[in-house]
Order: structure tokens, then sequence, then C-alpha cells
């Protein structure tokens, strides 16, 4: 029994951190608690649901501008436009590394019911170049 204790410690702590983290959270009660209250952040530590955090958000919050892109969009902020409350910065770190990527987003963001006006593209040019190399 005496030899049980450490092999379940093993799994008890990683337990123990991936409630306390709430990492089982869903995005839609993530998105919702956010749109409750602007000063939760979000960021995840065990899962890659960027893209799609971004898509509900996006249908949720229903802005004017949008900035699509790579991590280099995250320089546009909302206090550098009159109506900051209408602005979304839907870029993130890896997840607008290619045209493909780009593509999903935009058929996605579901643009063609919503009242944005402006899309401003924050592109990193080294994503674009064909290496068939991979």
């Amino acid at each position: 029994m005496i030899f049980i204790i450490p092999i379940g410690l093993l799994f008890v702590f990683p337990a123990w951190v991936y409630i306390l983290s709430r990492e089982y959270y869903s995005l839609e009660d993530i998105v919702n608690k956010q749109i409750a209250n602007p000063k939760i952040i979000y960021g995840s530590a065990y899962n890659s649901f960027d893209e799609h955090y971004k898509q509900l958000l996006l249908s949720k919050i229903d802005p004017l501008i949008v900035v699509l892109g790579s991590s280099r969009s995250l320089g546009f902020k909302k206090d550098f436009f009159l109506n900051p409350d209408r602005f979304f910065v839907a870029g993130y770190g890896g997840n607008m590394h290619s045209a493909d990527n780009l593509n999903w987003f935009a058929s996605k963001g579901k643009f063609r019911d919503s009242k944005v006006k402006f899309i401003i593209l924050s592109l990193d040019p080294a994503e674009f170049i064909f290496n068939p190399l991979g």
C-alpha cells in the first residue's frame, strides 16, 4: 500500500493543477465570462483552441473593426481608434501563418452577418513564401 502513494502523487498533482487552472472550462463559458468582465484574460496551457476561441469571441461581440493576422497584429490596440469598444484583434500567435489559415478564419468568421466595416490584415510575408521542402 505504501508503494502506491508515490505513484498516486504523480497523478494527483497534475490533476490538481488542471482543476486549479480551470482548463476544463468550455470556450463558451470563457467567452461569456470575458464579456461579463473584460478584465478576465484567457490563455490555455494544455489546450490549443486559439482559432476557435477567437471565432467564438468575434461572433459574440460584433465589432466594427477586426484585425486579422499573425502575432504581429497584437500590436494593434483599441486605444488607436475613436470607438475602442467596437474593436477586436483576432490575430494570435501562430493562427495566421498561411493563406489557408486566413481563408479558414474568414470563412468561419460570419463577417456577412456582422457589422464589421473594416478588416485590417497584419501578415508576416515570410510565412507566404512557397517552400517545396516543407
